[in-house]
């Protein structure tokens, strides 16, 4: 292999190489984002189920007002 041949051999793998990188870290930002908003939901829910097992008459009102919801979809 001549000189010039490997230095595009070099090139080729570098650029590939800072592409797949890059992708790899689009991938990696996409997923902590997803996984920060995943915990966000998790913590509110948490929050709501907290406060409907405080109170008795709110959460029998919370289970009413799903099963109606619920029957209006079908």
């Amino acid at each position: 292999m001549n000189e010039q041949t490997y230095q595009r051999v070099l090139n080729k793998i570098s650029f590939k190489l800072a592409n797949s990188e890059m992708v790899s870290a689009q991938f990696e930002a996409l997923y902590e984002e997803a996984q920060e908003q995943c915990k966000q939901a998790n913590d509110l829910l948490a929050k709501f189920n907290k406060v409907l097992d405080s109170d008795p008459a709110l959460k029998e009102l919370f289970d009413e007002t799903a099963q109606k919801l619920e029957e209006q979809k079908d």
